[in-house]
């Protein structure tokens, strides 16, 4: 595949995060759901369409969805090269490796947002983890403590969610396509750049 068709399909799965993502967060749910398709690029075409991925989402999210998205462009980060280890360790190639990528990317963005939402928002970013931070307040926690637990505990779900949504779909294409279209199999490992 070519690097521009590369881009192609990074900006559709761009536009898939957003569609995801904008639908959670306009219901208020505790999750976001918006990393599937920065997993996807990140896993099949490598880690700087990841971040392609990854960067089309949270500009066009600033716009779109919530205008705190931009202050979380390093957990951006950090979940795109930890899934690019993860690939390379052949972590999405069965259902069980693919759950516990999924705890290692939440435990990623759960540590990397925290001290943004605490610090820098108050604890407040108008997602629907924002009432189980309240309740954890209220048991007494300082903001980081009830942040971070409230963002391990949302994230937990919400990566394991994303990480086995990008499984089911690596599962679906047939093996034919990854090589056909020079992608990285993660039933094969990566192969390609």
């Amino acid at each position: 595949m070519k690097s521009a068709q590369k881009t192609s399909v990074a900006l559709a799965l761009a536009a898939l995060n957003l569609t995801i993502g904008g639908l959670v967060s306009w219901l208020k749910m505790p999750v976001y759901l918006d990393s599937i398709g920065l997993i996807i690029s990140t896993v099949l075409l490598g880690w700087r369409f990841g971040l392609l991925t990854g960067a089309v989402t949270v500009g066009a999210g600033f716009l779109l969805i919530n205008p705190y998205l931009p202050a979380y462009f390093a957990t951006l980060i950090g979940l795109v090269f930890t899934t690019e280890i993860l690939a390379r360790r052949k972590m999405f190639s069965t259902f069980g490796r693919t759950v516990a990528s999924g705890v290692i990317l939440a435990t990623v963005a759960a540590v990397l947002s925290a001290p943004v939402t605490a610090f820098l928002f108050g604890g407040v970013t108008a997602s629907g983890a924002d009432l189980i931070t309240a309740l954890l307040r209220k048991t007494g926690q300082n903001i980081l403590q009830a942040v971070l637990l409230s963002g391990m505990s949302s994230e937990l779900v919400d990566k394991s969610l994303c990480a086995m949504a990008s499984f089911l779909i690596f599962r679906a294409l047939p093996q034919r396509f990854f090589f056909d279209f020079s992608l990285r199999s993660p039933m094969r490992g990566p192969d390609a750049g």
